[in-house]
């Protein structure tokens, strides 16, 4: 098993955070390469070395939204606390396709997630297999509480799922519950225990499972636990994220942050269930048009996005339409995990396996009389 640190010399393109990143990515690479996307990728980067704000390359990797729907309410989530004010949904399996097919000619990877629980969406075994037969790299993340071992653990392994990041902060049910609002840990383990055996069973070496655990202060004593877990369960991969980077620290104290250069800008594409799309997970408010309604060349290459990739090069345009990228929390050293407002009520929604997750969550939370 792998453990690793990530994030604490905060967000920049250090030489550990691009290993990382090549360790992460790199064999997705490798096991999905064609001639069409090796071609598009060395075009890419070269676009990116040199600061290229209109590109004739396409991005590399792309994230789908399954659903924004989630059965936590974590309070350091744009979900959990109810920052996120857009309409709720989930993908449609036909339009999903739609925007598979679109890009799967130079995309290497799939993302499956953004600020809900993929498992909510019923289509998602379909949705992994589908983009699997398209020589496409899945990743997916979960709270592994939506979940049934039995049932579903087969499927996930069939599917076709090649790497499934799951949210563990906390090994004891009374220290996990303080972040996972609405979660219980028993369940995690359970099925990931599940997971395991059933990849084993199939002799298979994939979905690559990475435990990841955001250390807070009231976790952090929990972390020699988790350790002795992650060796017994048998996963590839244990992660600790800084619950607050170092920028984002040094802001607050009032001491000066240079911002790091963005790649998401040039490398990735992300999609909301609905089609809207943004160049990363956090400027998911901020659309920059709907790929199922327009031609994404014409989005990819947007004065939105052209305007916003110049922010990170030295000629930054001025004036033009107003985007997010203006005001980014993540390469302007703002990013943190620690709680925010209050969280939102928990959703209640037409899928039954995620209407009972929410029920059983409400449930748990006026027993213990917990307000947060």
């Amino acid at each position: 098993m792998q453990t690793v640190l990530l994030r604490e010399q905060g967000w920049g393109a250090s030489l550990r955070a691009w290993w990382d990143r090549f360790q992460r990515h790199g064999g997705s690479v490798l096991r999905h390469l064609t001639l069409p996307r090796m071609s598009n990728a060395a075009l890419l980067l070269t676009e990116y070395a040199l600061r290229r704000t209109e590109l004739d390359a396409g991005p590399v990797v792309i994230k789908i939204e399954p659903t924004n729907f989630c059965n936590f309410r974590c309070p350091g989530c744009r979900t959990g606390t109810g920052e996120d004010t857009g309409p709720k949904g989930m993908v449609d399996f036909e339009n999903f396709k739609k925007m598979v097919d679109r890009m799967s000619r130079y995309v290497f990877k799939v993302i499956l997630y953004m600020w809900g629980e993929p498992f909510i969406n019923k289509n998602i075994f379909k949705m992994i297999e589908y983009a699997s037969k398209k020589n496409l790299s899945v990743q997916i993340s979960t709270n592994m509480n939506v979940f049934r071992p039995e049932i579903d653990a087969p499927k996930l392994v069939d599917s076709g799922l090649e790497h499934m990041i799951v949210a563990l902060d906390g090994v004891s049910q009374e220290i996990y519950k303080i972040y996972r609002v609405g979660g219980q840990v028993q369940k995690v383990i359970q099925n990931v225990e599940a997971i395991v055996a059933e990849r084993q069973k199939q002799k298979k070496r994939f979905p690559f499972i990475e435990l990841q655990f955001i250390v807070f202060p009231h976790n952090r004593h929990e972390v020699p636990q988790v350790r002795e877990l992650a060796l017994r369960l048998g996963v590839d991969r244990l992660t600790f994220i800084q619950s607050q980077t170092r920028d984002e620290a040094m802001v607050r104290e009032g001491k000066p942050v240079q911002p790091d250069k963005c790649s998401a800008l040039w490398l990735m594409a992300c999609f909301n269930w609905n089609g809207s799309f943004s160049p990363c997970c956090d400027s998911v408010d901020d659309s920059f048009g709907n790929t199922l309604e327009e031609d994404f060349d014409l989005l990819w290459n947007s004065e939105k996005i052209i305007k916003s990739r110049s922010l990170h090069t030295q000629r930054p345009i001025v004036g033009g339409p107003p985007t997010k990228c203006s005001r980014c929390r993540i390469y302007r050293g703002y990013v943190t995990f620690l709680p925010r407002e209050k969280p939102a009520p928990l959703v209640q929604i037409g899928d039954q396996r995620a209407l009972q997750a929410a029920g059983e969550a409400e449930a748990q939370l006026k027993g213990s009389g917990t307000e947060d």
